[in-house]
């Protein structure tokens, strides 16, 4: 006997997938301005993701090398005050 429910996978809708970055952009901008690194590498690297979900691979690898940047720096600044 068929299951009266047909399971479908839909493809995320390109305008919200834009629309999420347009906030996540925003949302890293405050946490840059505010001091909050962590915050902007982890909302740089979901950027990234949705610009490589919408095929915009060149600025995927921007925001992820943004990413990787701020992570470096937290990275290198929590060495230097353990060591002091």
């Amino acid at each position: 006997m068929l299951s009266n429910s047909v399971q479908t996978h839909h493809e995320p809708n390109p305008e919200n997938l834009k629309a999420k970055r347009r906030v996540f952009l925003d949302e890293a901008k405050k946490a840059l301005f505010s001091g909050d690194l962590r915050s902007a590498a982890r909302l740089f690297r979901e950027i990234s993701i949705l610009c490589s979900d919408l095929g915009d691979h060149e600025m995927a690898m921007e925001y992820f090398t943004r990413a990787e940047k701020i992570t470096r720096l937290l990275k290198s600044t929590q060495d230097a005050i353990l060591r002091a």
